[in-house]
């Protein structure tokens, strides 16, 4: 079928099987052992499990249907090939692309840290190379001359359906969920310390220690979140949270060092005045408090994902990008 859309997130043909082994065998060893699968561990979403789960089911959600994921054949492949979370699919990709087997070639997100990770960024068969947010286009090109007038800019969108809040749960506006996945210790402690002064109840998330439905119990039963980490290329668990009108007050150290170099970054590329706040130290998050941001009719988070991040929106551009000669 001509200009079919194939999005790969591992190698073809073995990966399709070898990943339904791998899902058998650790649902047996969640259902019979002490195994606990991590978020979308168990699901055929291979690479990041929220970007891949986002880019299939908001076409779905469009109504187009001229794409497949993951084929178990290489004659299924179609002439348009979007590599995505797995540099091995990528290295694939560009030699069909050398042989003539694919007309164009889509590669992003997560593939890695860095452009100068891999040398196979900075290939000519590459038309497109997608990322979710601004600061990340910029480190790229700045690393990757090579992807100089390349750079696409993609976020994930949310299944806006599954977070959504309960109408009848009731809030008290003093609640917060501390929600750690890299986190400066003392900044992390000095946080909770002052919110339990200004008579919060404080509750904490660790990541990679819950599933979704529990990190969706969690949001549901807060009035705000408060999200530690250093940098994120988009931080899909904040748009979860948005979705589910959760407020959130960012920690947003401003950069981030990576093998001993330091670029400028955004901890919530995508954070909005009615989404939330950012602090960069805890003089600021005290601050807060004292002007009493920590209101929530102060903000309207939910309306920021159904306007621009839903799934169904989020594949309209990736498909415009797609589609971009």
């Amino acid at each position: 079928m001509s200009n079919k859309i194939t999005i790969l997130t591992g190698k073809v043909p073995f990966f399709y099987y070898e990943r339904k082994a791998k899902i058998m065998y650790k649902s047996l060893l969640q259902k019979y052992g002490d195994y606990k699968a991590s978020p979308g561990e168990l699901s055929m979403y291979g690479g990041h499990y929220g970007v891949s789960r986002s880019m299939i089911e908001g076409l779905q959600k469009t109504g187009y249907t001229n794409f497949n994921y993951n084929p178990s054949n290489l004659s299924q492949i179609g002439d348009i090939v979007l590599a995505s979370g797995n540099i091995n699919v990528l290295r694939q990709a560009i030699k069909w692309k050398k042989e003539g087997k694919i007309k164009r070639l889509i590669a992003g997100p997560n593939l890695c840290v860095l452009p100068t990770d891999y040398p196979e960024i900075a290939s000519p068969e590459i038309d497109t190379y997608i990322v979710h947010a601004d600061w990340c286009a910029e480190i790229y090109q700045e690393l990757c001359p090579a992807l100089k007038g390349k750079m696409a800019l993609w976020p994930a969108g949310i299944d806006e359906g599954f977070w959504q809040p309960q109408s009848n749960q009731q809030k008290t506006g003093k609640k917060i969920l501390f929600y750690k996945k890299r986190a400066e210790k003392k900044l992390y402690e000095d946080c909770m310390a002052i919110a339990k002064k200004y008579g919060f109840e404080v509750t904490e998330l660790i990541r990679g220690t819950y599933t979704l439905q529990q990190y969706k119990e969690a949001l549901n039963e807060t009035d705000f979140l408060i999200h530690f980490v250093d940098q994120e290329s988009q931080g899909i668990s904040l748009s979860e949270a948005w979705s589910m009108n959760i407020p959130t007050m960012v920690w947003n150290k401003g950069i981030w060092t990576y093998q001993s170099q330091t670029f400028k970054c955004s901890s919530a590329p995508f954070l909005t005045d009615s989404a939330g706040r950012f602090f960069n130290d805890a003089e600021a998050f005290e601050n807060l408090f004292k002007t009493d941001q920590f209101i929530p009719e102060l903000y309207s988070p939910r309306k920021s994902i159904l306007d621009k991040l839903t799934d169904k929106a989020s594949a309209s551009i990736l498909l415009a990008i797609i589609n971009s000669k």
